[in-house]
């Protein structure tokens, strides 16, 4: 079973992101869900819906070593890196001590503003703002669960 690549479809930035990342899945690793689509989010019932409008987001399935798991943001670039060969010479780069925390910073501060760079029509990507619990990671990243070592 192939992970779900969860984006909002209403967004170019997003949709252009996708369509990156379909170029460079040749071997058909990832599949692709509009997270708007209510019959998506009830497939990926650990995706919450307002999230997965802010950020990406990457629903993992059971593998005989790991249970289910649902990354966002950098995390889930970061899974996607390690599994895509034209990003293998990027993913040593995204374990270095302090990466995650700069790539979080950038990733949200990019996605948190997507709407200004006009990438979307009619302010469609605007969503609600969340916040993560002070102090820590947001719910549905790896770090929140305790993740930290790369999986090979």
């Amino acid at each position: 079973m192939r992970a779900t690549v969860l984006f909002d479809g209403q967004c170019r930035l997003c949709r252009a992101s996708v369509r990156t990342l379909r170029r460079l899945d040749w071997a058909g690793r990832l599949a692709y869900a509009d997270a708007r689509d209510p019959r998506v989010l009830r497939a990926h019932p650990g995706v919450d819906a307002t999230r997965a409008l802010q950020r990406l987001h990457l629903d993992v399935p059971d593998t005989d070593r790991r249970p289910r798991r649902v990354l966002d943001g950098f995390h889930a670039f970061r899974w996607i890196a390690g599994r895509l060969p034209a990003l293998w010479l990027l993913w040593p780069w995204l374990w270095i001590p302090g990466a995650a925390a700069l790539g979080t910073r950038i990733y949200d501060g990019v996605a948190g503003r997507r709407f200004l760079f006009g990438t979307c029509e009619d302010a469609a990507c605007r969503v609600p703002e969340v916040r993560p619990p002070s102090g820590g990671p947001s719910p549905g990243s790896a770090s929140a669960r305790g993740e930290s070592s790369p999986e090979p």
